[in-house]
């Protein structure tokens, strides 16, 4: 094998940290928050009395609700998607040195093979904005 084509440890290392925490997906349209029907813990504070008899209390919580900008879409326009000239809309980039071979999300598109839309400003792509929910939550008897 020829001494240009040898990958030192730190080689491997880089490949290795360029890659996302699963192979084939895309890091860039990740949601931070609670899945979606996941459970909501909160604390509240109740008296002996509003425990025995029951009550309705207002609860307030953060929460992650579809982005009003983009419809949840992540882009601010509605243009037509064009194939990523990069990775010719495959949205992976393959690295060769010898028999061996890394893919990676494309790091044009992010994965995705589409290029030609802008990302939302109010939710910077993701889709999603953090919110404040407020409700009602009855406390019966």
């Amino acid at each position: 094998m020829a001494g240009d084509q040898r990958m030192s440890m730190s080689d491997f290392e880089k490949l290795f940290n360029q890659m996302g925490d699963k192979p084939g997906t895309s890091t860039t349209k990740k949601t931070q928050g609670p899945e979606p029907g996941a459970d909501i813990h909160f604390k509240l504070k109740l008296s002996f009395l509003e425990a025995v008899n029951g009550v309705s209390k207002e609860i307030s919580y953060n929460t992650m609700r579809k982005c009003v900008g983009c419809s949840g879409s992540g882009s601010k326009d509605s243009g037509e998607k064009g194939k990523c000239p990069h990775c010719n809309g495959r949205g992976k980039k393959v690295m060769s040195t010898g028999f061996f071979h890394m893919q990676q999300d494309c790091q044009h598109c992010g994965g995705t093979g589409e290029t030609g839309r802008s990302t939302c400003g109010q939710c910077s792509g993701k889709g999603v904005t953090k919110d404040r929910a407020v409700q009602m939550l009855p406390v019966p008897k």
